[in-house]
């Protein structure tokens, strides 16, 4: 569905604290947010890498009674309040994804999960979101490829180079899509040892396939997420800021590669960005986003700077 911006709409949210939460994979449809808005000064706080003009990307869950239904993007510029909302709605999923890894390196793009869908599998393609208010856009496996025969068992994308896809097939070809061009390179296959199987989970720092024990079900440990020096705080190190109330706290942060920590939380309908450089006391707010934030938003999954 093509995703058009629109001014904010009032929603109510309560977020909880950044978790590697469910998502799931389902009939694939998207909307849009506003375009205008409160900003903060737009000023990059001195000693900090990241840039405020352009598009941060927040993941939020949706559902109601920790029940996950879907997910929404919430794509803003925190110096002007440009913001693009999108929701994929879900059906629930066998398998948890890797949130990390649902996203593209140049918060452009999005699939549902890792784990392709029956109809994904047996048709070979691959359903993209737009995140910047574009058409969605399917991408034909088999023809990208040139393996009539390719069935996607997962995906995920790489963490550092935009629009890049990585698909492992069910007999262990990998290949990395570059999903605009639809053009793809083979890479080298996956082997799965005795007493381990494939599955659709990938690792955080590589965007590389996780291997699963057969006995135990559970996936090979991946790496921390750490593209372009951002490190992604684990769940209950979100720190208050005092930007957004307490009925908003929980929030989710990261630490850019100047060592500035950027916390996020959704308040009065609103995503507001909050900085505070390495070794300092005080948080400065840094932008609000303008958009329709789902009203039954549940969960803010992660916050992004742009790479």
């Amino acid at each position: 569905m093509r995703s058009t911006p629109t001014r904010a709409a009032t929603a109510t949210a309560t977020l909880v604290a950044l978790a590697a939460v469910t998502a799931a994979c389902g009939q694939d449809t998207g909307s849009t947010g506003g375009s205008t808005g409160e900003a903060g000064s737009g000023a990059t706080p001195a000693g900090t890498s990241t840039s405020l003009d352009r598009a941060w990307l927040v993941r939020l869950e949706t559902g109601k009674d920790e029940v996950p239904d879907g997910a929404a993007y919430v794509r803003f510029a925190p110096a002007g309040g440009e913001t693009v909302v999108t929701s994929i709605p879900q059906a629930p999923l066998d398998f948890e994804p890797n949130p990390l890894t649902l996203v593209d390196a140049g918060r452009t793009w999005a699939v549902g999960a890792n784990a392709a869908t029956g109809r994904e599998r047996n048709r070979g393609v691959v359903t993209l979101h737009s995140l910047t208010g574009d058409d969605d856009l399917e991408v034909d496996l088999p023809a990208a490829t040139g393996v009539d025969d390719l069935r996607p068992i997962g995906w995920a994308f790489d963490p550092a180079t935009p629009a890049l896809l990585r698909v492992l097939d069910r007999s262990g070809r990998l290949f990395d899509v570059a999903v605009e061009e639809r053009t793809a390179t083979e890479g080298e296959r996956v082997e799965a040892p005795k007493g381990f199987a494939l599955g659709p989970m990938f690792d955080s720092a590589t965007g590389q396939p996780l291997l699963r024990e057969n006995k135990t079900y559970e996936y090979q440990p991946g790496g921390a997420y750490t593209a372009g020096g951002v490190s992604v705080l684990e769940p209950g190190e979100a720190p208050e800021t005092g930007v957004c109330s307490d009925e908003a706290a929980p929030t989710a942060a990261v630490v850019d590669s100047a060592g500035t920590t950027w916390s996020a939380c959704l308040q009065d309908d609103r995503i507001r960005l909050a900085s505070q450089e390495a070794g300092a006391e005080e948080w400065t707010e840094a932008g609000t986003s303008a958009a329709d934030v789902p009203g039954k938003a549940a969960a803010m999954t992660w916050v992004l700077p742009p790479l």
